[in-house]
């Protein structure tokens, strides 16, 4: 299909208005480039609405202002290839040698830029004060990276999406520059792309904030305030669809950008890791510098995606092609995915209608069988946190890899528009592609045979659950009922009783005993309700309460103690032999067993406040 302006806006005109009601997304914006030039950029839907939903401010993909998430992460790659370009940087120099923090390395290989542009730098994740509660300020850059977070991964070999890489990033360009980075950043990257309205800042200038779109949850629902985010070089950027226009262009413009030399942006835009960290890891789509690889259809194209609570974007370029596009949302929709599936749809759909071929439908190798059986198993995501109690909800959120017995793969959550889970087949020895086209899994073999690590995207993969941390929540399930059922036992014990005037008759130490193990059992109950109510600031990107982890954590610990006086009581019970209070005192001991486990495996009681 002939990429033209008319055919172009006929094709959107057909798709977006459609979607836009079918998701309950309020706004879009959708802007593609080809061959130097801006083919289309397109408003649709709604800026703003009043209260009854009706229309205030339509789109204009010229001034209206769409927050770009992590695509901003692609602006702080290209600040630092410029700084590579000058001779100020060098993407394998150790980050250490421009910073004045220290960063405690676990490993002997040193972390560089290009691992902090790769997300390989080996941190684990940090999860609170992404976003900050409404009204806080931004923390000056300086602050934002200081602690450091742990490393879990030696750096170069294992993709684990990292927030903090890019801010560290950032904070290098503030230092080698001289200059604060939105400074750097507006003066060296949006002035010269022409990006005329681009903003880093929090909160935007008055100027800019009178265009920027406003952000709701989904159609109908009240409007959200503007987030500030803590590690902000990382996805703070508020943009038009004009000056994603401009963006795309630049890095599009191979002979005479206004931001790189040719040379940098072959660089920025090519694999910047190789089998010799990566293993088989790298026959698949891999990151480029700030990019991730992803194939079309086949065609060859590097993208990053974006999403704030209810501000979601994705770019996605192909420089082989000279051809570009770019989506913007101001709210959620109505479904978790509905964002995701907008942007696929549109994306793809931009693709396959002007860029691709006609490809061959995927067919599965001879060994194909033996390696899904291989694959089948529990694995867990390489962005998670090890050194603080976020290690739980890691636990938590296994993948699951299911072998269908005929060679093929599908993996938990992983998905059509539809909600059917995605059927992958081999089509190169550890190389798994889906029958849509554009998604792959490389898989990482040890030389014993064994799977490290299968990657799901270029910035992470997911790796193997050991057995210990796959029984945590089935664990802390059965902890749980055995301590509820300790609780509810006390209370009906002594209401039956009453009724059958069957008073239950114990010696005091025996009632001390018990009454110092249902205290425990209570406040261990209470330390699970505490620990979801810190999931749900976590989760929510707000600022975590100490007080609810600390609390939780005294708890957790009263929890675990209480199989003391559980156990010493048991004893006595069974002694006795009077077995139905030993069996009852049995199972709270077991209770109180695994919840001890769940709390050392999950790591509920590890000091840092910093998850």
């Amino acid at each position: 299909m002939p990429l033209t302006p008319e055919d172009v806006d006929a094709w959107l005109d057909g798709v977006v208005p459609s979607l836009l009601d079918r998701e309950g997304i309020v706004g879009a914006t959708v802007v593609i480039v080809d061959d130097g030039e801006v083919v289309t950029q397109r408003g649709f839907g709604w800026a703003e609405v009043d209260a009854n939903g009706t229309g205030v401010r339509p789109v204009d993909p010229a001034r209206t202002l769409f927050r770009i998430g992590s695509v901003s992460k692609v602006v702080v790659g290209t600040a630092v290839m410029q700084l590579v370009e000058r001779g100020q940087l060098d993407l394998d120099a150790p980050v250490e040698d421009y910073l004045d923090l220290e960063i405690q390395a676990r490993f002997a290989t040193p972390i560089t830029l290009r691992h902090l542009l790769t997300h390989t730098a080996g941190f684990e994740d940090r999860v609170s004060n992404v976003l900050l509660p409404e009204g806080a300020e931004a923390p000056e850059l300086r602050d934002a990276v200081r602690p450091p977070p742990p490393q879990i991964f030696e750096p170069g070999t294992t993709p684990a999406y990292s927030n903090y890489s890019s801010t560290l990033a950032a904070y290098i360009v503030e230092r080698v520059s001289g200059e604060p980075f939105a400074e750097y950043a507006r003066k060296n990257v949006f002035e010269p792309a022409e990006m005329g309205t681009a903003s880093f800042e929090q909160p935007l200038p008055e100027d800019l904030a009178a265009m920027a779109t406003t952000t709701y949850p989904s159609a109908g629902e009240p409007a959200t305030h503007f987030e500030h985010l803590g590690p902000w070089p990382s996805g703070s950027v508020s943009a038009s669809g004009a000056d994603m226009a401009a963006f795309m262009l630049a890095h599009l413009d191979s002979d005479s950008s206004p931001l790189l030399s040719p040379t940098s942006l072959e660089t920025m835009h090519s694999r910047a890791l190789s089998a010799d960290t990566l293993g088989g890891l790298a026959d698949g789509d891999s990151m480029a510098i700030s990019f991730y690889e992803q194939t079309r259809n086949g065609v060859s194209g590097i993208a990053h995606g974006g999403d704030l609570s209810h501000d979601h974007a994705e770019l996605w370029l192909s420089p082989q092609r000279g051809s570009g596009i770019f989506v913007g949302f101001n709210s959620s929709g109505v479904r978790n995915d509905s964002p995701a599936a907008f942007r696929e749809i549109i994306i793809d759909g931009f693709v396959t209608r002007y860029l691709a071929s006609a490809q061959a439908t995927p067919q599965q190798l001879d060994t194909s069988v033996d390696h899904a059986a291989q694959l089948a198993g529990v694995y867990e995501l390489s962005r998670r946190a090890e050194s603080t109690f976020v290690r739980i909800y890691s636990a938590a959120s296994k993948v699951t890899v299911r072998a269908d017995g005929v060679g093929a793969i599908t993996l938990t959550g992983i998905t059509d528009l539809a909600g059917v889970p995605l059927r992958f087949v081999q089509v190169e020895p550890w190389l798994w592609q889906s029958a849509r086209g554009s998604d792959q899994l490389s898989v990482r073999v040890g030389e014993d045979g064994s799977i490290e690590a299968i990657a799901l995207h270029p910035a992470f993969v997911i790796t193997p659950m050991s057995p210990w941390r796959a029984a945590v929540v089935p664990t802390l399930v059965a902890s749980i009922a055995l301590l509820l059922i300790a609780v509810v036992a006390w209370p009906v014990r002594a209401v039956a009783g009453v009724v059958f005037t069957k008073p239950l008759r114990q010696r005091p130490r025996d009632r001390r005993l018990r009454l110092l193990s249902l205290l425990a059992a209570v406040a261990a109950l209470a330390a699970v309700g505490l620990w979801l109510m810190a999931a749900v600031q976590m989760l929510n990107f707000g600022g975590l309460s100490h007080l609810v982890v600390r609390t939780a954590q005294a708890l957790t610990l009263i929890g675990i103690l209480g199989a003391v006086p559980a156990f010493w009581r048991a004893v006595r019970m069974v002694r006795e032999r009077r077995w139905w209070p030993a069996a009852l005192a049995v199972l709270t001991v077991v209770g109180f067993l695994g919840w001890a486990y769940v709390a050392l495996v999950g790591g509920l009681l590890t000091p840092s406040l910093h998850p």
